[in-house]
């Protein structure tokens, strides 16, 4: 990952006003330098990498209005559906 990169990720940590997101249904969402790491109680589902600073934004929205990656039906990035069961390494 290139220094520019970084560094717009790590101000995008700092500029948020929530970093984590624990829903009624279980599921729990951790953001992390731009990134979004799932869960299903202590279960790692798999992490959601948007593609631009927009894709970030759209997410963060998201689940600041209650909406979480399985419910939503959100892709990880790379193309996966967001499951219970998981997406990493399908």
């Amino acid at each position: 990952m290139n220094l520019a990169k970084w560094k717009l990720l790590e101000e995008r940590g700092k500029n948020m006003e929530k970093t984590e997101w624990i829903f009624e249904n279980g599921i729990e969402v951790y953001e992390s330098y731009g990134n979004f790491k799932v869960y299903n109680g202590n279960k790692y589902l798999g992490t959601v990498v948007p593609d631009s600073e927009e894709s970030f934004k759209e997410c963060v929205k998201e689940l600041n209005n209650g909406i979480d990656p399985i419910s939503g039906m959100w892709e990880d990035g790379a193309g996966n559906s967001c499951t219970l069961d998981g997406w990493e390494n399908i």
